[in-house]
């Protein structure tokens, strides 16, 4: 649930920096991790895709540290295939050792995403245009 929440509240808070796609990527990653937490499992598969891309648009626009927004983009996207064969069930003992292979650094990218939220999110930029509400 914590990733979820960390996902929705990057996608609001930098809403005006993010591209159309990166927002609603990490928005509905965000979502159906929470609905994923409430029984619909498969739907946690795109958590690591709408977080991958979303952390990749803020390391773009130089929020996120870049290194950091490729690490996570990376390891979440290659992670998606393996939760795909583990759901499906392809339980096999190379498929188990691929996935810890993959699933530690996607999660050691998330640690690395709460420390950088920690010491403090950077400001995001005001436009000229009129405030816009989130919701």
């Amino acid at each position: 649930l914590a990733f979820a929440g960390v996902a929705i509240g990057l996608a609001l808070r930098f809403q005006d920096e993010l591209s159309v796609v990166g927002a609603i990527a990490g928005a509905i990653g965000g979502l159906m991790a929470l609905f994923g937490a409430m029984g619909a499992y498969q739907l946690t598969l795109l958590l690591p895709v709408g977080s991958g891309i979303m952390a990749w648009d803020l390391g773009r626009v130089r929020v996120l540290p870049r290194s950091l927004a490729i690490a996570h983009s990376v390891s979440g996207l290659l992670t998606v295939p393996l939760l795909i064969g583990l759901v499906a069930g392809w339980n096999t003992g190379l498929m188990s050792v691929g996935f810890l292979a993959l699933i530690i650094p996607y999660l050691g990218s998330w640690l690395g995403i709460g420390v950088w939220l920690i010491r403090g999110v950077p400001v995001a930029h005001q436009t000229d245009a009129a405030p816009r509400r989130p919701f």
